[in-house]
């Protein structure tokens, strides 16, 4: 795995988690699907910038 991979995962955890714990807070469902749909944008954004052009 290259590093700058596994930093970005791990940057993308640590914001991830800060989002959960804030819909945890606040225990609404419009709060769950902006976290997924947060969760989905990253995870994609994420894996085409590590794809080779």
């Amino acid at each position: 795995m290259p590093k700058k991979f596994s930093y970005n995962l791990y940057i993308m955890s640590d914001v991830l988690r800060d989002i959960k714990l804030k819909c945890l807070n606040w225990q609404t469902k419009s709060n769950l699907a902006v976290w997924l749909s947060l969760f989905f944008f990253f995870a994609r954004y994420g894996y085409s910038n590590q794809l080779p052009r």
